[in-house]
């Protein structure tokens, strides 16, 4: 069970230090995956979102059931995602792509969050790697393809066992 929904038209905002930012005409997303997990469990996973373009994308978890492109408000199933990337060095780039042929990316991260931990009965690994993505998307596999630069978002590398 996996919900995942991108809202625009925010409201709100968030005060770092002195400073406070207004997130009116913003973009969020929201993503809860809810299931039991297998012993061994890996994914990769990717998001970004922005008033015209969105999509979330993972592989290993719940197969291409939560792949779907966001275009100009129109909701695009995807298919299957790869994720090439090197995982010893995932601050170089990664190559994203659907099998379907809708959504070609690559992505340049520029820091990212990471923990691990082993604690015996359990352990977890993840890196989530925060950066942009540059691309193309496309809404079926005759339409023309859709440029995308620039695109600010997250990919994520997990492996754990519970």
């Amino acid at each position: 069970n996996c919900v995942m929904a991108a809202h625009t038209g925010l409201s709100g905002s968030v005060k770092v230090g002195a400073t406070v930012f207004d997130l009116a005409g913003g973009v969020a997303s929201f993503d809860y995956s809810n299931g039991l997990l297998a012993r061994d469990t890996q994914w990769r996973w990717a998001s970004a979102h922005s008033p015209t373009v969105g999509f979330n994308l993972q592989q290993g978890y719940f197969g291409s059931h939560e792949n779907a492109l966001w275009l100009d408000g129109q909701l695009i199933p995807l298919g299957s995602a790869q994720f090439e990337f090197d995982p010893q060095a995932p601050l170089k780039p990664w190559d994203i792509r659907t099998d379907d042929g809708l959504l070609s990316l690559r992505f340049h991260p520029e820091g990212a969050r990471a923990q691990s931990k082993n604690l015996l009965v359990a352990a977890s690994y993840y890196i989530q790697p925060i950066g942009t993505f540059s691309g193309t998307v496309k809404a079926s596999p005759r339409a023309h393809a859709r440029q995308v630069e620039g695109l600010v978002g997250v990919t994520e590398d997990h492996r754990s066992r519970w």
